[in-house]
């Protein structure tokens, strides 16, 4: 790759943006885009896996949730006073929920439970999970085996509960830095995540696990930054001996 078209690469994605892959003062200009390129495929990929776990555990809790305790909203929130924290839930999670319907609101959107789940980020359920409040104590011990109906029960529920709760925070993590464009290929812990979640969708629904398997190609990517090297070597080679053209 000549030195023309690598500035003009350079500056369409930017300096400071590459300069994160290049962890050797040694590293070719094929290398360095080759690592950029092969840290998209893996997002890319990535991407489905987490889309399918965010839906599907989304659902999952909700659905429980509801069958467990028809006769009240997991999304409640006390509209007589604010004040006396009566609340459902935590009150961080209340914030969460709070903002979702008044966004609803100012959109003149109706509230229903549907477009609620639909806004509440990964880091919500996964806060559900997490928080050890009060509320959700007997919540979880009554609901965890509905939201993830094929995870073995090696332990009692609420050391389950909190197994998969950390699992599904550094999953968080690992989302959020995916969401944001950040380099994800440099990890030491990419295949442990990649089994974890598909794992966890397994928990939930096995069909869907299957599905996501048919169309997971992480395995494959893993294995293709030098091929990714090889064709930059070829599109450089072309890219000198074609004319420059408007």
């Amino acid at each position: 790759m000549d030195c023309k078209t690598f500035k003009q690469l350079e500056k369409a994605i930017s300096i400071s943006r590459l300069q994160t892959y290049k962890n050797s003062s040694y590293l070719s200009n094929e290398e360095l885009f080759g690592k950029y390129i092969w840290n998209v495929q893996l997002s890319e990929n990535f991407y489905f896996l987490l889309k399918n776990l965010e839906i599907s555990l989304r659902n999952s809790i909700y659905d429980a949730y509801t069958n467990s305790y028809p006769e009240r909203s997991i999304f409640h929130i006390n509209k007589e006073d604010r004040y006396k924290r009566k609340e459902f839930h935590a009150v961080g999670s209340w914030k969460m929920i709070k903002v979702v319907k008044y966004n609803l609101i100012e959109e003149k959107k109706e509230v229903s439970d549907e477009r609620i789940i639909s806004q509440l980020n990964f880091g919500f359920w996964t806060k559900l999970l997490l928080d050890n409040h009060r509320n959700y104590r007997d919540m979880w011990r009554q609901i965890l085996k509905d939201v993830f109906p094929h995870k073995p029960i090696r332990y009692n529920l609420d050391r389950e509960k909190k197994d998969v709760a950390q699992k599904l925070n550094k999953i968080r993590v690992f989302r959020n830095r995916i969401f944001h464009y950040e380099p994800i290929f440099n990890r030491d812990d990419l295949d442990n995540i990649h089994k974890d979640i598909l794992n966890i969708i397994g928990c939930i629904n096995p069909e869907l696990l299957t599905l996501t398997k048919m169309f997971d190609r992480y395995e494959e990517i893993v294995l293709k930054e030098k091929l990714i090297v090889e064709q930059l070597l070829e599109f450089g080679e072309k890219n000198e001996s074609s004319p420059q053209t408007i």
